[in-house]
């Protein structure tokens, strides 16, 4: 009969796995940072899809709130046009929307775009136009009045949808990279 003794030395192994548990919640941190990062730059790219979104575009962030916490940031604007219900927008004297100003200080990201964005669909030479539940005409001193049937624009399901996905390869990239600098 033999007899073997073994003896592990396990203090490297207790180690290691102490810097993994050191390292892998700042990597997963990094991780929701990074999620966090796409998120948003998915939100930007289905923004600007449409149209009245100009300083909505530009409030879309990825911030980080501490070391394990992230979140995306947006005006309650993108929301609202994500989520709203449809209804109808009266084009009326003295509107924020319909206040006379010239075409080349109207831009769509300010909230007048609206007029000019009815000009382009409905036109401006023929007195009444008639589209879908939108009715525009245009008063006896040429002022746009009617009214403007808006639906919403939905974008952030659609955001998550596309980032959601690459959530499992950045979670198993930052949990190697912690494994990695541990070893």
């Amino acid at each position: 009969m033999i007899t073997m003794q073994v003896t592990i030395d396990s203090r490297e192994a207790e180690d290691m796995l102490n810097k993994v548990m050191i390292k892998l919640p700042i990597e997963m941190g990094n991780a929701a940072s990074e999620f966090a990062k796409q998120v948003a730059t998915e939100l930007i790219i289905g923004a600007s899809n449409n149209v009245f979104t100009g300083d909505l575009i530009k409030s879309i962030r990825a911030e980080r709130l501490s070391k394990n916490r992230s979140v995306v940031k947006m005006k309650k604007r993108g929301i609202y046009l994500d989520r709203m219900r449809p209804h109808y927008v009266g084009l009326f004297p003295g509107r924020k929307i319909t206040a006379g100003i010239s075409p080349a200080s109207l831009s769509l990201s300010s909230g007048r775009g609206i007029k000019k964005w009815a000009e382009a669909k409905f036109g401006k030479s023929e007195p009444t136009r008639v589209s879908g539940k939108s009715r525009v005409w245009y008063g006896p001193r040429g002022g746009m009045k009617g009214a403007i049937y808006v639906t919403p624009h939905p974008f952030i399901d659609a955001a998550y949808s596309r980032v959601f996905p690459r959530l499992d390869g950045i979670v198993r990239g930052y949990a190697g990279k912690a494994l990695a600098e541990s070893v």
